[in-house]
């Protein structure tokens, strides 16, 4: 515990290494069971580091999730806790359970952020452009290709309102040029559209939309009840 807070100490004494900018998010990351020692995770003293330093908790049950606490429950169980006082919630289902697949628990902002990554993905794909990453991922690289097309698509986005990252050489090959979209649970449909709307427009002037699946539909034909959880 100690070393534990001292590394959250210096996470917001001394910021980002080399940056010195300070953290936006820090998280706690810990197992209820560790599997090559044994040993149960000190929780409620955790929890009490993480509310004095503002942090995020994320609890992996994996090996605790019904093998203890008296419900059988794991270790939020065994100590007590009140779930809310954790961020993250996981488990598998492939121990205790002896089946397949696995969970993840958190806050409803965490499922507004999987809704819109879903959409604004599976929205870029119908038009015809070519995006990279896994689908959960909230980092969206759409593939600009040539290097020539890095000012103009950040510069026409800008003019459109909507800030985003452009990549190029030596960060990515020389072909691999890219534009990266961030995304937050805090975007409403509303917000996503007029991005989406943008981008339209500027991958039609500079010949984006390149994938080799023809474009299934123009983002006006787009309506209310594509934007739903996959």
């Amino acid at each position: 515990m100690q070393d534990l807070e001292c590394q959250l100490h210096d996470a917001i004494v001394y910021g980002q290494a080399r940056k010195f900018r300070p953290w936006r998010k820090i998280l706690i990351i810990v197992e209820g069971i560790y599997s090559m020692e044994g040993s149960v995770c000190k929780l409620p003293e955790i929890i009490a580091l993480k509310k004095k330093y503002k942090a995020y908790l994320y609890v992996d049950e994996a090996h605790s999730i019904g093998a203890i606490g008296s419900h059988g429950r794991g270790v939020v169980d065994y100590w007590n806790i009140d779930p809310n006082d954790i961020d993250i919630h996981m488990g598998t289902f492939t121990k205790s359970f002896c089946s397949v697949g696995g969970y993840i628990a958190g806050e409803k902002r965490i499922k507004q952020l999987a809704c819109n990554v879903h959409y604004f993905r599976r929205q870029l794909v119908d038009m015809g452009f070519i995006v990279y990453g896994n689908k959960d991922s909230p980092v969206v690289p759409v593939m600009l290709f040539i290097p020539a097309k890095i000012a103009a698509v950040n510069r026409e986005m800008l003019k459109r309102g909507c800030a985003v990252v452009t990549v190029g050489f030596p960060a990515t090959k020389i072909n691999e040029s890219r534009i990266r979209f961030c995304l937050s649970a805090s975007h409403t449909k509303e917000m996503l559209d007029h991005a989406l709307r943008a981008f339209d427009e500027v991958g039609y002037l500079t010949g984006l939309q390149c994938s080799k699946r023809k474009p299934l539909r123009r983002l006006a034909e787009l309506n209310p009840e594509d934007y739903v959880e996959d």
